[in-house]
């Protein structure tokens, strides 16, 4: 952990837990920290570093955005800085008469860009150029980045992309664990590792939904007289156990929606350009999201063998770290699934 922005727990709220998955978004927070608590309201304002501006962060929904920047927030609020914070959510623009209210704001914060109502799509561009021209840090956050965002202008999403964009992906299993096991900490939890185990795999990887389970864990060891075991939580985890068992129905029904194509369609041997991305997303989603077989998933697309799967697993693991769109397509349909 870098020195500056404190990593507690404030109150009722959560602590932050570093994972590979949302260092980086947390390292270009701390970078906004160090800017802010320079030289606030100084006449040696010129002096300070130029922040890199604007901070995009984007991910799925539970990924962390809201915690990272509410512990940014509270962090400079209990500091008793001298700063102004302007937090809003995109929902919340109107117009331009908005803009005077954060003329003299510190550190603008604005959240669910994805939400930002086509009629204030012009005071977001003149807000993105004020805090440029005042060296004014601004933080935004979406489900996906400046340019996956096409139902916004390339005005506005080119202006967005010039700072530094992160993303939040969602847990891997190991960092699940490993979320499970410090939070459990921080709530004075004693959990056995079966039991963190268990939540892991039965969990998806969002913090919002681990950080739930483990909620329930603890109101369920409260009620208990002795100590939980692995019975007693898939008792009381049965009906989300067997939500969360995906079928390839559900899987090639929730693909064939986001991309248009007829479900059946992905489940035949038809060839067709329309249908030979979508289906390769299917097999790499079964293959992620259930403990099925290659020759089982294969069996189910279309009758292929298990050597077709697995090409299409890895050409779609492969592409991912170099393809934007794909990431954010895989993001979205993981986040419906979970």
């Amino acid at each position: 952990m870098q020195p500056g922005l404190e990593n507690v727990g404030d109150g009722d709220q959560l602590a932050w837990v570093e994972l590979p998955e949302n260092q980086a978004a947390w390292q270009a927070v701390q970078g906004v920290w160090n800017y802010v608590q320079q030289s606030p309201r100084a006449a040696t304002r010129q002096a300070r570093q130029e922040p890199i501006n604007p901070l995009f962060i984007h991910g799925p929904p539970g990924s962390g955005k809201s915690h990272l920047l509410g512990k940014l927030t509270r962090s400079i609020s209990q500091k008793g800085m001298d700063l102004v914070i302007a937090a809003l959510s995109a929902r919340d623009f109107r117009s331009q008469d908005d803009l005077p209210a954060w003329r003299d704001a510190d550190l603008i914060v604005v959240e669910d860009l994805q939400h930002l109502p086509p009629r204030a799509i012009e005071t977001m561009v003149l807000l993105v150029d004020r805090c440029l021209a005042r060296r004014r840090p601004l933080i935004a956050t979406a489900a996906d980045g400046p340019a996956q965002l096409t139902g916004l202008p390339v005005r506005l999403t080119s202006r967005l992309a010039q700072g530094l964009v992160v993303g939040l992906a969602s847990l891997s299993p190991t960092s699940r664990r490993a979320f499970l096991r410090l939070r459990s900490e921080q709530l004075h939890l004693l959990l056995p590792a079966v039991v963190i185990d268990w939540l892991a795999d039965n969990t998806p990887g969002s913090i919002r939904q681990l950080e739930g389970s483990l909620r329930r864990v603890l109101g369920l060891t409260r009620a208990l007289t002795r100590a939980i075991t692995l019975a007693d939580l898939e008792s009381a985890f049965t009906d989300e156990a067997e939500h969360r068992h995906l079928t390839l129905d559900q899987i090639t029904r929730q693909v064939g929606d986001y991309f248009r194509v007829d479900p059946q369609a992905l489940c035949s041997r038809r060839r067709g350009r329309q249908v030979l991305l979508p289906r390769q997303i299917g097999m790499y989603l079964a293959r992620q999201l259930t403990s099925l077989s290659l020759e089982q998933i294969g069996t189910y697309f279309g009758g292929r063998d298990h050597s077709t799967v697995l090409h299409a697993c890895r050409k779609v693991a492969d592409a991912l770290p170099h393809n934007a769109q794909l990431a954010g397509d895989i993001r979205r349909l993981q986040a419906n699934l979970g």
